[in-house]
């Protein structure tokens, strides 16, 4: 693994979903055994209802099957207010520190002219050169919104290092399972994990005809998330 120490994936709904489809992907194709649930006062006034059962959005930690050096870290919504979303990435560093973990890497999607199917960046120079070293491109000048983006330059206040990885989407898909999928090849370089795709591959197949569109974002700064 490029990283010498524990790191946490991390990934919360933004555009096309692509950061926490590929979260959720490595939490199933791992077998990871979910830790911790965290509340939080934050999250849009909702509840879920799965097979009838309703419940409240809350932030869910993951460790991997046989891998005691990566957590995974996906939740359900964004906090409505910016306010709560630093309170929130401040209260997530802070649980993944006393965790152990060192390294922090945010998944996200990037929406912008660029040839690459996935781009980077981090905290700190030599970071970046990690990025460089696994093969993924390094973000152009730009702002990450939301909190893919927060928690990842937030990380530094808490000890930690900051890498935000951003797999290239249209915008025009609710849920872009290609730009996740180059996500998780991207990852299999930067963890030294083996990732078998190939089941959302199929799901992609399944619905190429079948994604429904949604207006183009106009708003700059939404535009990665």
């Amino acid at each position: 693994m490029l990283f010498e120490r524990k790191v946490a994936v991390v990934s919360f709904p933004g555009i096309g979903s692509v950061g926490k489809v590929a979260v959720d992907y490595l939490i199933s194709y791992t077998n990871s055994r979910m830790i911790m649930t965290l509340p939080f006062s934050g999250f849009p006034p909702q509840v879920l209802i799965q097979e009838g059962v309703a419940r409240l959005f809350t932030l869910d930690v993951f460790s991997p099957e046989g891998r005691d050096d990566i957590i995974l870290l996906t939740s359900d919504a964004q906090p409505l207010e910016v306010l709560g979303m630093n309170r929130l990435a401040g209260e997530v560093l802070r649980e993944l520190r006393e965790m152990g973990v060192r390294d922090v890497v945010t998944l996200a999607a990037y929406v912008g002219a660029v040839h690459e199917n996935v781009v980077g960046t981090a905290t700190d120079a030599a970071a970046v050169e990690l990025l460089k070293n696994a093969g993924i491109a390094v973000m152009p000048s730009s702002i990450i919104g939301g909190m893919n983006g927060i928690v990842a330059g937030m990380a530094p206040l808490y000890g930690l290092r900051g890498f935000c990885i951003l797999g290239t989407t249209s915008g025009d898909r609710l849920v872009d399972l290609r730009a996740a999928r180059n996500l998780l090849l991207s990852l299999k370089n930067l963890l030294q994990m083996e990732i078998d795709v190939s089941q959302l591959e199929i799901e992609e197949e399944e619905e190429e005809e079948e994604a429904p569109e949604v207006e183009e974002c106009e708003d700059e700064e939404m535009l990665y998330r």
